[in-house]
This record gives structure tokens, C-alpha cells and sequence, in this order.
């Protein structure tokens, strides 16, 4: 019984790290910041970061990214447009050395 009950347990932490994506609140675009690499973008109100990055006041989607330019058409578009987006974040760290929470999708409202 209580090789069962240890056997959940580690399944439901392992379960709870792989599943750690979230939503970020819906904010305005105040700065975005491209490099060769990747793209780094402010949003006002409250940061989220679910993967623990080691910073998180950006989100940052790396060059390499499915899409990559579809994204960063958009947040230019939002940006300048002053619209309000919010990101889908997670599947680790990205940006300038790998330290921003990882942006996966855009909606823009």
C-alpha cells in the first residue's frame, strides 16, 4: 500500500513539472527587443513563468521557433497598434542566454 501511495505521488510531481504552461493577462506590447537570435517582449501588468526561468520581466521567442516570423509580425503589429495580446508560456526558457520564459502562442485582442 504504501509503495502505491509513493508511486502516485512521484507520478503526480512528475506530471505537475511537464504540465507547468500557462496564459499570461492580457497587456499592451511597451517594448520588444530583437537580436539575431530571438525577441524579447515586454507586456504591462504581471509577468508569469511557470518554468522558473531565471528572469522574468521579458517573454522571448528564439529565431529558431516554428512560425518564428509570424510571431514577431504580430507583436510588432500589436505594438504599434496598441492592442492587447497575451502569450501561452512555457516549454522552458528562451532569449538572450536562454533566461525568459518561452512564448508559444499569441492572441491578440
Amino acid at each position: 500500500m504504501l509503495k502505491k501511495i509513493v508511486v502516485s505521488l512521484v507520478f503526480f510531481a512528475c506530471t505537475a513539472q511537464v504540465s507547468a504552461n500557462q496564459f499570461s493577462q492580457f497587456g499592451e506590447v511597451t517594448e520588444s527587443y530583437t537580436a539575431s537570435g530571438w525577441t524579447m517582449v515586454k507586456l504591462s501588468g504581471n509577468q508569469v513563468n511557470p518554468d522558473g526561468c531565471p528572469k522574468n520581466h521579458y517573454y522571448a521567442i528564439n529565431r529558431g521557433a516554428a512560425n518564428y516570423e509570424a510571431f514577431l509580425s504580430s507583436i510588432l503589429a500589436a505594438q504599434v497598434a496598441k492592442k492587447t495580446v497575451k502569450f501561452w508560456i512555457g516549454g522552458g526558457c528562451a532569449g538572450q542566454n536562454g533566461e525568459y520564459p518561452k512564448i508559444q502562442s499569441i492572441q491578440i485582442k
